[in-house]
């Protein structure tokens, strides 16, 4: 069964759910720093367990009795297991205490998106991209340049011809190095291209522009190295 406008609806409402119930963290430790307060958590027991890392950043967090204390999460210290909570009233919370934390509503929007006026767009969008299975561009062989990619890696970077392509694979497969190839590859190809590199958290998009600052200078593009800007920080 293919996916349809209410099939998608479901599923984002189904995962949304999930997420505004909110994770319950304990808290190891609180320290003020400034106006800000530095608390050291670790994941509580809950049915669905929400990891400790940059996917917390720009969330609530509520703690008391009454979960009348709380903030928002400025930045993630996923190394030390810890959290930077500009405060919105209260004291900080105690060695032991539960804090909650309810994460961006982002899918929100998204499920406004596919019941409004703009989802006939994506659904169309999305019947294209089934029937226009042929490239858009010339598949061409990679110049020298990119000899040491795996086979696997290569066609990532060709299959940047398509309309969509999707890359998936486990941590350590070289997704980051492959993101890198395929700017430098289109740059080069177009060039110019702007392209705008998206990711869900802090960290994702720096190892993504790291990457692609190597594979330039790697090319011999210093001069585009130099023009990457990134946009957007928590803090």
């Amino acid at each position: 069964m293919g996916f349809t406008r209410e099939r998608i609806i479901e599923a984002l409402t189904s995962e949304r759910a999930l997420t505004l119930q909110g994770a319950p963290f304990t808290v190891m430790g609180a320290e003020w720093a400034d106006e800000f307060i530095v608390l050291s958590m670790k994941p509580g027991a809950a049915r669905k367990k929400v990891p400790l890392d940059e996917g917390l950043e720009g969330g609530r967090i509520r703690w008391g009795r009454e979960l009348e204390f709380g903030g928002v999460i400025k930045f993630v210290d996923v190394d030390n297991d810890r959290v930077v909570v500009q405060p919105f009233e209260g004291a900080a919370p105690k060695e032991g205490e539960t804090a909650w934390v309810f994460l961006n509503d982002f899918l929100g929007p998204l499920i406004e998106m596919w019941q409004g006026p703009m989802a006939d767009r994506a659904a169309k969008a999305l019947r294209q991209s089934k029937v226009d299975v042929d490239p858009i561009q010339e598949i061409r062989p990679l110049s020298p340049d990119f000899a040491d990619l795996r086979k696997r890696q290569v066609e990532a970077v060709q299959n940047t011809a398509y309309r969509c392509s999707i890359v998936i694979g486990p941590p350590g497969t070289g997704k980051s190095y492959t993101i890198g190839a395929i700017a430098a590859y289109l740059l080069r190809r177009f060039p110019k291209a702007r392209i705008l590199v998206v990711g869900p958290t802090n960290v994702a998009v720096d190892t993504a522009i790291l990457s692609i600052d190597d594979w330039l200078q790697r090319i011999g593009r210093r001069d585009l190295a130099a023009q990457v800007k990134r946009i957007g920080a928590h803090f």
